[in-house]
C-alpha cells in the first residue's frame, strides 16, 4: 500500500492574487483532478478577505477562507476597517482569523502598527473562538511575549510558512501551535536547514501548505524537475505541474490524514508512521 494517498487539504492558497482572475475555474478543478479537495483562501487585507470569503463561498465544496490583515498591511487598522474583518466571520464560508502576525524582516508596516492589528486579532480570536493563521518572520520574541498573556485563551492555531530555527520550533510547540511548512524547505539557499527541524514537529502538529503565488516557482524549479517518480501539485499561473512536497490534511469534517509527498532528498519524511489523526482547529 502506497504512503502517498490522493486527498489534500491545502490550508494556504493565495487564490486572491490577480494572475488567478481570469481562471480560476481551471484552477480549482485542475487543483481537485489532482488531489487537493480542499483548500483554504488566504486573506490579508480587508480587500482580500472579501474576494476569499466570495471564492469559498461560489466554491463552497472546495473552500473556506480566512478574514484578515497581514502585518504588511498592518498600517491599514483601524476600528472601522476592522469591524468589518469582523462582520466577515459571520459567514459560513469563513473559517479562520488571519493572516496576522508579526514580520519585522521588510517593516512594510512599522512594528508598533504591526502589534496594535496582531493584538486585536488575538482578542477577535478569542471572542469568536476561531483559529488563527499567524505570520512570524524576524520577530520571534515579541511574537512569543505577546501570545504568552493569552496563549490558555486562544483557540488551536497554526503558525504558518514557519521558516525560523530549531529553539523558535520548540517554543512554538511547547506553546500548541500547530506549524505549517511550505516549498521553502525546497530552497537550498535559505530553507536546507528545515530538513532538520521537520522530525521535530509531532504528526498532528505538521502541516504542508503551498502557499501559491507567494513561494515562488523558480524557488523550486529544480527540484521539481528532478524527481518524476511522485505526482504532485503546485498551482502556479493556473497550470498544475509535477511536485513533490504539498502535504496537507483531508477528509472533512474533523479527522484528517497526515498526508506526505516527498521527493528523495527527503526520505526522511516516511520514516514517520502515517497515521489517522484528529485536526482540531475547526476549519470544517
Amino acid at each position: 500500500m502506497s504512503l502517498i494517498q490522493e486527498q489534500f487539504f491545502d490550508i494556504g492558497a493565495n487564490l486572491t492574487h490577480k494572475s488567478f482572475k481570469s481562471d480560476i475555474d481551471k484552477v480549482i478543478i485542475d487543483s481537485i483532478e489532482n488531489g487537493v479537495r480542499r483548500m483554504s483562501v488566504t486573506g490579508s487585507c480587508l480587500a482580500d478577505s472579501i474576494i476569499a470569503a466570495e471564492i469559498a463561498e461560489e466554491y463552497s465544496e472546495t473552500c473556506v477562507s480566512t478574514a484578515g490583515i497581514h502585518p504588511h498591511n498592518a498600517k491599514e487598522y483601524s476600528l472601522e476597517l476592522f469591524s468589518e474583518i469582523k462582520d466577515l466571520l459571520n459567514k459560513d464560508s469563513v473559517k479562520c482569523i488571519g493572516e496576522t502576525g508579526l514580520d519585522f524582516n521588510r517593516n512594510f508596516s512599522s512594528p508598533e502598527q504591526q502589534i496594535k492589528s496582531f493584538e486585536a486579532h488575538l482578542e477577535l480570536s478569542i471572542e469568536k473562538d476561531l483559529p488563527l493563521f499567524l505570520h512570524e518572520r524576524d520577530a520571534h520574541e515579541k511574537f512569543v511575549e505577546i501570545t504568552s498573556t493569552c496563549i490558555n485563551d486562544l483557540p488551536k492555531s497554526v503558525v504558518h510558512c514557519f521558516t525560523g530555527d530549531k529553539d523558535s520550533l520548540i517554543k512554538y510547540l511547547d506553546m500548541g501551535f500547530y506549524i505549517g511548512i511550505t516549498g521553502w524547505l525546497c530552497d537550498e539557499r535559505r530553507g536546507s536547514h528545515l530538513k532538520e527541524l521537520i522530525p521535530l514537529i509531532p504528526l498532528e502538529k505538521l502541516m504542508i501548505e503551498e502557499n501559491i503565488k507567494i513561494i515562488k516557482n523558480a524557488e523550486v524549479t529544480e527540484i521539481i524537475t528532478e524527481n518524476k517518480k511522485v505526482k504532485g501539485v503546485k498551482i502556479n499561473n493556473s497550470k498544475i505541474i509535477n511536485s513533490d512536497y504539498v502535504i496537507c490534511n483531508s477528509d472533512p469534517p474533523n479527522v484528517y490524514n497526515n498526508l506526505i509527498k516527498s521527493k528523495d532528498d527527503y526520505d526522511f519524511l516516511f520514516k514517520q508512521k502515517m497515521k489517522r489523526m484528529n485536526y482540531s482547529m475547526g476549519l470544517f
